[in-house]
């Protein structure tokens, strides 16, 4: 292998870890928002509760807590796909340049399996029981009810619209 050759694998190496930085700080970003605007969110509606003038206003919020609550799931979801394809890209050339340090072939080796994304639906799912429990409180089991079905509604929604952006021509 020339040096030219070289120098090529080292500059794909550095683009592919741009790209899988660049995933998981997006995704990172975007959950640290959501998470934090639906803390906010639970604190205003555990104000309000009491406020019968409210119900309507709470009950609308506990829905969009329940669609915001699915969200980091759904960016991880897609985020991993291109960090995924990143970080290959960088155990290959590794694998071609036989002096290098190979440092995401043993993080890989190394990194449990599957951790953060359990991390994500265990916070998610916190998020959704709160929020169906803030429409129980609200309007009783019929008001769980309807938070739990329109987040459901909007979820299968979400990944019908990922599901059809899959499929390219």
């Amino acid at each position: 292998m020339d040096d030219r050759e070289i120098e090529v694998l080292l500059d794909e190496y550095e683009r592919a870890q741009d790209v899988a930085q660049h995933s998981d700080a997006v995704f990172w970003e975007i959950a640290a928002i959501t998470w934090g605007a639906n803390t906010l969110m639970l604190g205003f509606v555990l104000e309000a509760i009491a406020d019968w003038k409210a119900r309507v206003l709470i009950e609308f919020t506990a829905v969009l807590g329940m669609v915001l609550s699915a969200l980091p799931a759904a960016t991880y979801h897609s985020g991993k796909i291109g960090q995924r394809i990143s970080f290959q890209a960088c155990r290959d050339i590794e694998a071609r340049l036989q002096t290098f340090a190979r440092l995401h072939t043993k993080i890989d080796a190394e990194y449990p399996r599957h951790f953060v994304k359990w991390l994500v639906y265990i916070v998610t799912g916190f998020f959704a029981l709160s929020w169906a429990a803030v429409g129980f409180v609200d309007f009783g089991p019929s008001g769980m009810l309807a938070v739990i079905a329109v987040g459901a509604v909007v979820s299968f929604l979400l990944r019908l619209v990922w599901k059809s952006g899959l499929k390219r021509p």
